[in-house]
């Protein structure tokens, strides 16, 4: 049970960060087809990471 809480945990800590930085890049450059793309991107490898980690974790 602590390993799925801490794996939603580093998701929300992960997503919060991603959402902060593009917040930013929104209010700089104002191109949103370029942030769009480079958030789904960032957001679609996160999402691939914490799941080979949390795999790796529950099969040790």
């Amino acid at each position: 049970m602590k390993k799925i809480v801490k794996y939603f945990l580093q998701i929300i800590i992960y997503f919060g960060l991603l959402l902060i930085v593009f917040y930013f890049f929104d209010k700089f450059y104002k191109d949103i087809d370029i942030i769009a793309a480079s958030m789904g991107g960032t957001t679609g490898y996160i999402i691939v990471l914490l799941t080979q980690r949390f795999h790796k974790e529950k099969s040790n």
